[in-house]
C-alpha cells in the first residue's frame, strides 16, 4: 500500500534534483520538487506570488527598470529608455506617478544591462558604475518625493588608472567604504575609499598603513566581479 507522508513545512524551497537521493537531510524533508507562483516563508509556509500590473508603457527601442529602496516601506522605479540613441532616466513612485523626468545619462543603449548599482546604506543615495564612463550619483531628498539630477561623482584623490575607457565596471559598500573596481585595464584591481568618507581615496602616507586611509587591493582571481 502506497503511503503519503504529510509534509507540514516547506522552509527548504524548491530543492536541487541532486538532493532528490537524501532523503535523511532535513532540506529534502522540508524541501519541493516544484514551486512554481508560490513565495516560500521562513516559518515554514507557502502561498501564492504576488500579482503585476501595467504602470507604464515605453515606446523605447531599449530599456531597463531598476528599484531605488529609500527606506523600509518606499521605494521608486528607475526607467532607462533610449529613444534616437539618447538614453535617459524617469523616476516614477510605487504608483507610477513621475517623481522625476528626462534625467540625461552618460551611456548608450548597448550599454544599459552593464550599469552596476551600489545603493548607500541609509537609502540617501545610489552610485551607478559602469567601465565606459565615470561614476555617477543619484540623491534621493528625505522626506520628500524630490531627486537631485544625475551627477558625476568628483572623487578626492581619484586613482590615476580611473580614465576615459578604463573606470569600475562593479562596486560594494562595506564596512563604512565604498568599494570600486575591475576596470578594463586593471581587472583583478579594486579600490576602497577612506573610512567614513565614500568619496575620498586619499592615501595620507604611501609606504605606510593608516587606519583610516583608503586601499588598494588585488584579487587572485583574474577579475573582480560583485
Amino acid at each position: 500500500m502506497k503511503l503519503d507522508p504529510l509534509q507540514t513545512s516547506f522552509e527548504s524551497g524548491e530543492i536541487s534534483p541532486r538532493m532528490l537521493g537524501r532523503t535523511e537531510t532535513d532540506q529534502y524533508k522540508n524541501g519541493l520538487s516544484t514551486c512554481q507562483n508560490m513565495v516560500v516563508d521562513a516559518r515554514g509556509g507557502v502561498r501564492n506570488r504576488a500579482g503585476t500590473k501595467q504602470l507604464l508603457t515605453s515606446v523605447s527601442t531599449s530599456a531597463r527598470i531598476e528599484v531605488f529602496q529609500v527606506s523600509d516601506d518606499v521605494y521608486y522605479f528607475l526607467v532607462f529608455t533610449t529613444v534616437a540613441g539618447v538614453t535617459q532616466l524617469d523616476i516614477y513612485d510605487s504608483d507610477g506617478t513621475a517623481a522625476s523626468l528626462s534625467l540625461t545619462t552618460p551611456w548608450g543603449p548597448d550599454e544599459l544591462n552593464d550599469i552596476f548599482f551600489v545603493e548607500e546604506p541609509s537609502g540617501n543615495f545610489l552610485y551607478m558604475i559602469h567601465p565606459s564612463a565615470p561614476t555617477q550619483k543619484l540623491e534621493y531628498i528625505p522626506g520628500s518625493t524630490s531627486f537631485s539630477v544625475l551627477q558625476t561623482v568628483t572623487f578626492v584623490s581619484k586613482p590615476a588608472e580611473w580614465v576615459v575607457g578604463n573606470y569600475p565596471s562593479c562596486g560594494a559598500i562595506f564596512q563604512g567604504r565604498l568599494w570600486l573596481g575591475g576596470t578594463n585595464l586593471e581587472p583583478s584591481t579594486f579600490w576602497g575609499s577612506r573610512s567614513g568618507d565614500y568619496e575620498d581615496f586619499t592615501v595620507t602616507v604611501p609606504t605606510a598603513v593608516v587606519a583610516d586611509d583608503a586601499i588598494l587591493a588585488v584579487s587572485m582571481e583574474r577579475f573582480v566581479i560583485w
